[in-house]
């Protein structure tokens, strides 16, 4: 049953939240078994999936480090994910990113360094923008 929320949502922001799902499963399954997410039981709803994946992130990076753990797992793909999203041209999909995900790290800047880092030469100058605007 899809929540109000999920129903109001741009159907690029719901496919958005799959794609997240099926790249990063280490998230997939931490969020499904920990409570305290606040999609946790199945909300879909972007931004409350995204801002728990950027949680996920946190959590991951500051437990763990760059571990070999870390680096074969769930990071590459989570990556992945932050640069195809943040330069897909879909305004919609980049707020998300940025709102949902780059907003949550920016009190980490190990965490946004990491990101930046691993960004396309295209998803280095959208985080650059995000950061002109944003402070």
């Amino acid at each position: 049953m899809l929540s109000q929320n999920s129903m109001q949502n741009s159907p690029q922001l719901n496919e958005a939240v799959e794609l997240l799902l099926h790249r990063v499963p280490a998230f997939a399954k931490t969020r499904s078994e920990d409570s305290s997410f606040m999609s946790h039981g199945g909300d879909d709803s972007p931004y409350l999936v995204f801002g728990d994946f950027a949680l996920f992130f946190l959590q991951h990076l500051q437990d763990r480090g760059m571990s070999k753990e870390n680096e074969a797992n769930w990071l590459p793909a989570s990556l992945q994910v932050i640069d195809q999203m943040l330069t897909s041209g879909d305004a919609e999909l980049e707020n998300l990113i940025q709102v949902g995900v780059l907003e949550v790290l920016d009190g980490n800047p190990d965490a946004l360094k990491l990101v930046k880092s691993h960004l396309s030469a295209q998803g280095q100058e959208k985080f650059e923008e995000w950061i002109r605007i944003s402070h």
